[in-house]
């Protein structure tokens, strides 16, 4: 004989607090998406050259859910203010214990600093791929392609990356006298890191 049970007692027991939700499931996502990168670059030998290409190039699209949020929140600028926005909105509604600290802004350039904890780089230390992986690439060109889709003359260059051994991320976006393309400039001015020489 089953057991009587009341649903919304269950629900109870195990419903989160929204920030642990936004915790919980960006952490889950976070672990699929680095271990495909371990399976395709050790299990599937691809090695971690190809995987961090693959990276580089699936950052061509930028982050659409970024171009959505700023729509929902109706944020109207379309210069190097913007940056400030999307990145703070990213940071506290998806990026638990990230903090974005906007230390200039203006419409022709907007520059961040970013501390705390990024969870993909913490996830990437778990699993202790942090050192095979190269996220600078990946995260400074989404950042730069999703930028361009709202301003084609909008660019991101990143100056300090945490991913290489910075203790914090530094970047700025500017706005560019003619349409930006390519998207080395978004990352290249970031050291190398530490146990890559």
């Amino acid at each position: 004989m089953t057991e009587k049970y009341d649903r919304n007692e269950i629900i109870d027991r195990v419903r989160l607090t929204p920030e642990q939700q936004y915790r919980y499931a960006t952490k889950y996502w976070v672990e699929i998406f680095l271990r495909t990168c371990v399976t395709l670059a050790e299990d599937m030998n691809l090695g971690w050259k190809k995987v961090n290409e693959a990276l580089l190039k699936s950052s061509k699209d930028g982050w659409p859910m970024v171009l959505d949020s700023l729509k929902r929140l109706s944020i109207e600028e379309r210069d190097a203010r913007v940056w400030a926005f999307a990145e703070v909105s990213a940071g506290v509604n998806a990026w638990p214990g990230y903090i974005d600290e906007v230390v200039e802004l203006s419409p022709e350039r907007t520059a961040i600093k970013g501390t705390g904890k990024c969870i993909v780089l913490e996830t990437a230390r778990e699993f202790k791929i942090d050192r095979k992986i190269d996220l600078c690439p990946w995260c400074a060109s989404s950042a730069d392609a999703y930028l361009r889709k709202i301003n084609s003359k909008l660019r991101v260059i990143q100056t300090k990356a945490m991913c290489r051994g910075d203790s914090y991320d530094y970047g700025y976006a500017e706005l560019a006298d003619n349409v930006v393309t390519g998207f080395k400039h978004a990352y290249e001015q970031v050291r190398r890191a530490p146990w890559e020489k």
